[in-house]
């Protein structure tokens, strides 16, 4: 046990000496890192505690394979929080950018749980749009499509999907002919139309002037 609270220790009084080696430390920031350490150490501020526990359960295996030290992210948690309501008592202006550049060094992998948590949506959209598109392939003609089919079809393998034969396919079979550049011939005959007016603007502009 005596090991285990000198690794704790020495893990913490660690990342303090290698964030006090910075060339470009001020005396503040010093201040800010011992009060933060110490409050690491003596584990006083338990203010949000267990909704990180329970984030990292949840998201304990994707975490670990994008190589997050899991058992770092309560002690970097109570760093930052110190270290925040130090430099910044008031945080409401504060964005999280700012805070993984001003501690991205000292608290990475709790900052990593924070990034997994900007990506979840904040809407229901992504959702209601894969049921309308559930609907729209497992119609009342298709009723007995099986999960699987209904998987591939709402979801397609497109890593390896060659469109080149799709894509002839759809040139030739149409009884007209493709307009395949119909938008650059259009933006072609609009320019052209603007240079024709610019230059018509201009003749007329030269014989007011001789007149």
């Amino acid at each position: 046990m005596f090991s285990c609270f000198m690794h704790d220790c020495l893990t913490h009084l660690s990342n303090l000496s290698a964030s006090m080696q910075r060339p470009s430390l001020t005396v503040a920031e010093v201040q800010t890192s011992l009060i933060a350490t110490q409050a690491v150490l003596n584990t006083r501020t338990d203010c949000g505690d267990a909704y990180v526990e329970c984030l990292i359960k949840h998201f304990d295996s994707l975490l670990a394979s994008s190589g997050v030290h899991l058992d770092l992210i309560p002690d970097q948690w109570t760093f930052l929080k110190c270290s925040l309501h130090q430099q910044h008592p008031n945080m409401d202006q504060l964005t999280w950018p700012e805070i993984n550049q001003r501690l991205g060094g000292q608290c990475p992998d709790f900052l990593q749980l924070v990034h997994v948590l900007l990506c979840i949506p904040a809407s229901t959209a992504d959702c209601e749009r894969g049921f309308n598109l559930i609907k729209q392939v497992k119609s009342d003609w298709r009723s007995g499509l099986r999960s699987d089919t209904l998987s591939d079809l709402s979801s397609p393998d497109i890593e390896h999907f060659d469109p080149d034969s799709a894509i002839h396919l759809w040139h030739q079979a149409s009884v007209r002919e493709r307009r395949t550049d119909f938008m650059e011939r259009e933006a072609k005959k609009r320019k052209t139309q603007l240079e024709d007016e610019k230059e018509t603007s201009e003749e007329e502009d030269d014989d007011s002037e001789e007149d």
